[in-house]
């Protein structure tokens, strides 16, 4: 019965690590990123802990075996996700972690010419 855990786990903690990237990619941070998605992650996990975890109070060993594979299972995922997750990205692609350059919007060319005219400069007298 436990063979059953797999596809559960493996969409689990492929949910939860998109979810996660997917907001380290928004914020351009690691901070604010595991401070908003890592509470939606930890109830989302624990809720579905308690869920499978109610599986080992029956007095089936298959089902028993499912629930507390399953409920570690989960936990497992919540772990790898906010631990080893954010350390790949930071080590993998450490350019999404960058502070973004601040620069001045580009000057067009016609405006830039008007200020050359209207000063006076170039021109004699």
């Amino acid at each position: 019965m436990s063979v059953l855990s797999l596809p559960l786990l493996l969409g689990t903690g492929i949910d939860h690590g998109v979810h996660l990237y997917e907001r380290i990619r928004h914020d351009g941070a690691l901070a604010p990123a595991l401070v908003h998605s890592g509470k939606a992650l930890i109830l989302s996990a624990m809720t579905a802990t308690i869920g499978f975890g109610a599986l080992m109070l029956s007095v089936h060993r298959g089902i028993f075996g499912l629930g507390l594979v399953t409920a570690l299972g989960i936990l497992l995922c919540l772990l790898t996700t906010l631990v080893l997750l954010p350390a790949l990205v930071a080590i993998v692609q450490p350019e999404l972690l960058a502070p973004l350059p601040t620069s001045t919007p580009p000057v067009p060319a016609a405006a830039a010419a008007a200020t050359t005219t209207t000063t006076g400069r170039g021109t004699e007298a």
